[in-house]
């Protein structure tokens, strides 16, 4: 490299972070993404793995190692696409876990995760983006339910003055509130 067409390095300016210096607040839903999430399958405490019946259910989730599930995310489901359970199984399941966890959700994988986000996304104290120019980060490497974007972005949208997705580089414009002349 030729220092005479290029220039020095050490007389060149310091490289700048336009985006850090653009008053972007950036909101990275990934942040949001929930650690040790467990299944808890009730297809092996039903007789056959298909019928439910109450005393042997009872038995099994009373002598069912629970503490494996300590202060972990669980989601309750059942794999036997042809097993009946009753509304009171659930309720029962629900009970067993929650001695040892209070994160329980009904369904699976994915509708725990969208649960656990619409929770967080509830919760966040939006006051700090009030007046702000806002981007929801596009780029995660786990999938953020599609139902979080919508959520903040209905959020934020009324405090926001604007509001915008992908990264600061190339972002799609989502809302931009109106100036009143």
């Amino acid at each position: 490299m030729n220092d005479t067409k290029f220039g020095s390095l050490a007389t060149q300016e310091p490289i700048k972070n336009r985006v850090a210096n653009s008053g972007l607040m950036v909101i990275n839903l990934e942040d949001f993404y929930p650690e040790n999430i467990i299944p808890f399958d009730i297809k092996p405490f039903l007789f056959e793995e298909k019928i439910l019946r109450e005393k042997p259910f009872r038995v099994a989730l009373q002598t069912h190692n629970r503490h494996k599930y300590t202060n972990k995310i669980i989601y309750v489901f059942c794999s036997s696409k042809t097993a009946l359970i009753q509304q009171w199984a659930w309720m029962l399941v629900a009970a067993h876990l929650h001695q040892v966890t209070p994160h329980i959700y009904f369904g699976n994988k994915q509708q725990t995760i969208a649960n656990i986000f619409r929770h967080e996304i509830c919760n966040l104290d939006i006051e700090q983006y009030r007046n702000q120019r806002v981007i929801l980060s596009g780029c995660s490497a786990e999938k953020v339910p599609d139902s979080a974007y919508f959520l903040l972005a209905k959020r934020l949208q009324p405090i926001v003055t604007s509001l915008m997705y992908g990264d600061a580089c190339s972002s799609v414009p989502v809302f931009k509130k109106k100036v009143k002349k």
